[in-house]
């Protein structure tokens, strides 16, 4: 027969596999994200079949210190003044620029000086390895 006063007893559900699920969430989307955007900066590497370029003119030789600072010729200038020294000793708006990275400057110093002339149209430029003597 049935019992109309039987009381059904309700089982709470279990939160156990629900935070399992977020963690494994929350894990996933951290392991697949991206934490910043990357600068990209296009370089292109010398061919062994291409031209070299010839210096010509007043010496132009950018040697790069730690921070913002650069020196040009052996004298330290700030960053944001490089472009317009550069431009007094260019011949020419693609005359060769050297850089030379000091001891103490790291990838990305270089990496910002690259940046900076760039984006003041100056694009001729040839990097110094650390065992390389100007």
């Amino acid at each position: 027969m049935i019992q109309l006063n039987t009381i059904i007893r309700r089982r709470r559900p279990s939160l156990t596999p629900m935070i399992d699920v977020v963690f494994l969430l929350l894990i996933f989307f951290m392991l697949v994200a991206r934490f910043g955007v990357d600068r990209v900066i296009d370089i292109n590497l010398p061919s062994g079949l291409g031209h070299n370029s010839q210096y010509e003119g007043a010496p132009r030789l950018v040697e790069i210190q730690s921070g913002k600072i650069v020196s040009l010729n052996g004298f330290e200038i700030p960053l944001d003044q490089l472009s317009s020294e550069l431009n007094e000793l260019m011949p020419s708006p693609n005359a060769l620029i050297v850089l030379r990275s000091s001891a103490e400057a790291n990838t990305q110093d270089l990496l910002d000086v690259l940046l900076y002339l760039k984006s003041e149209k100056i694009i001729n430029v040839s990097v110094l390895g650390t065992d390389n003597e100007f």
